[in-house]
């Protein structure tokens, strides 16, 4: 799948689990609409990084030079574009930094408020309350990758900075559980992989290992590769409809969200 469709389902299966399904775990009338919304441009971002193991793929370039370096990285230590991101491992292996990356809190000590100027702040940085720091550094890369990727932002410098409003927010607005950027990011990379198996290409969902059929069918390649391929090739005529229906999906879905906030 292209870029902007994952970017798109990762969004639209955030917002599924997070509050307009019947399976949804109701996050808008527990935390509101802000966490909503945030989660979605979180998983936007997190349904990209399976990618990162390409050097030309739309999230290498989309923020450079921190997303090249990272694609080189990532690349090197997964055998390469549709290998070890592109499974179960990569889903494991993604949602674990995201766990690792959410319980990096800090609690504002009780004389933090009486140092200069930080007074003006109020409630954002009353004494006690706990700051999801790990979570904001994801959400940097994360909020501004998704975005530019679906195109809501022109410029590379617009992406930057709506990755730092993103970090400022899940700061001071993300709910005082720690779970949901795992469940973002894990959302967003099962998506993605989903996405990529439903192509002609399929994916090796069982990396290191990779199986190989007896008799090739259009199910289970003969490079070991699994998928269902309804999409056909990767930006053909199914994925643009498909791409339209997220779009229209995630748009009503968003807009759901902020009227039952009200």
């Amino acid at each position: 799948m292209m870029g902007h469709s994952h970017a798109l389902s990762g969004a639209a299966g955030w917002l599924a689990i997070a509050s307009t399904t019947p399976i949804s775990v109701n996050l808008l009338h527990v935390h509101g609409v802000a966490p909503v919304l945030l989660g979605a441009a979180v998983a936007s971002g997190a349904a990209l990084l399976p990618d990162l193991d390409h050097h030309a793929a739309t999230a290498t370039r989309a923020l450079p030079p921190v997303t090249t370096i990272i694609g080189k990285i990532v690349g090197t230590f997964s055998g390469g574009h549709r290998h070890g991101t592109h499974s179960l491992v990569g889903i494991a292996a993604t949602t674990a930094l995201a766990v690792a990356a959410s319980r990096w809190c800090w609690a504002v000590p009780a004389d933090f408020a009486g140092l200069p100027l930080l007074h003006y702040l109020g409630g954002w940085l009353a004494p006690g309350r706990t700051l999801q720091l790990g979570a904001a550094l994801y959400a940097f890369v994360l909020v501004g990758l998704g975005l530019t990727t679906m195109k809501l932002m022109p410029g590379k410098t617009l992406a930057w900075l709506a990755g730092v409003v993103g970090a400022v927010l899940v700061t001071f607005a993300a709910p005082a559980t720690t779970w949901w950027l795992p469940v973002a990011v894990a959302v967003g990379a099962l998506a993605h992989c989903v996405g990529d198996s439903l192509t002609t290409e399929g994916i090796p969902w069982l990396w290191p290992l990779t199986p190989k059929p007896v008799i090739e069918t259009p199910f289970w390649k003969k490079n070991g590769y699994m998928g269902i391929p309804i999409l056909g090739e990767t930006g053909g005529a199914r994925e643009w409809l498909l791409s339209v229906a997220l779009i229209g999906y995630t748009v009503l879905a968003a807009v759901l969200a902020i009227r039952g906030a009200r």
